[in-house]
């Protein structure tokens, strides 16, 4: 069977989505290159462009989809900030450009990870970071649709995501990684890792939580992010959150 690899569709609609607040926050707390010019690689509707602008001289959010584009520049339009409509494996740019690239919840999606970070690597400068959110193939519930025989399965699917990768690879529609595996990738592209930390169980989204769900929900998750963050529960995150410099 054929890779069937797709494109994802935006993790954030808003910037007052929990799920992109608390992403941000934790991209914050381990982002070293703040200032600068910034590429959000992946950026669906430019949420996440939009929150690091605010700590960038310059940002670029950068899409595959036209209609990402297109709501981008509609919601988030900023003197300080552009959207290109161009595909990671190619970046419109001249070498040693950005101070820092994002790849929030992207990696996993692109046909050739490999490729789309040795783009990645040319257009940093040097000592510039990347800065990656991917999904974590440790985390018991699969956080992608799935794909057998035509049917489309949607998430949370359990322990898909433990399944070896040469049977998962047959029916993924986005790719899990190990902090192991993202380490040696992103070596062999020559970064140098800095942090390798982990984003908890947001809880956000169909079919278990309402995108607010008052005081009794943000009970859980502070819980949950305590226990994934201080117990060796973390280890089985939802995310894998990895920092590498060129």
């Amino acid at each position: 069977m054929v890779n069937i690899i797709e494109k994802g569709i935006p993790t954030g609609v808003s910037i007052e989505d929990y799920g992109v607040r608390e992403r941000t926050k934790r991209i914050k707390q381990v982002w070293n290159n703040k200032q600068g010019y910034i590429l959000d690689l992946g950026c669906g509707y430019g949420v996440y462009t939009k929150l690091l602008s605010e700590m960038a001289t310059f940002a670029v959010g950068l899409d595959v989809e036209f209609n990402f584009i297109k709501e981008a520049k509609k919601k988030n339009s900023s003197d300080d900030i552009e959207f290109v409509l161009a595909s990671g494996e190619y970046l419109p740019f001249k070498n040693e450009v950005f101070d820092s690239v994002f790849l929030i919840e992207t990696l996993e999606h692109v046909p050739r990870d490999e490729r789309v970070l040795r783009e990645v690597y040319r257009v940093l400068k040097r000592d510039g970071e990347v800065i990656i959110t991917v999904p974590n193939k440790c985390f018991p519930f699969e956080t992608h649709s799935i794909k057998i025989y035509g049917r489309i399965i949607e998430p949370p699917i359990p322990l898909f995501s433990w399944l070896p990768n040469k049977i998962r690879k047959n029916y993924e529609r986005a790719r899990v990684y190990t902090t192991k595996g993202l380490t040696k990738l992103l070596e062999e592209t020559g970064f140098c890792i800095y942090s390798c930390t982990y984003i908890p169980p947001l809880l956000v989204g169909k079919p278990f939580f309402k995108p607010n769900g008052g005081d009794k929900l943000n009970t859980i998750r502070k819980f949950i992010g305590w226990a994934f963050s201080k117990t060796p529960l973390k280890k089985i995150s939802m995310s894998i959150l990895i920092c590498a410099k060129r």
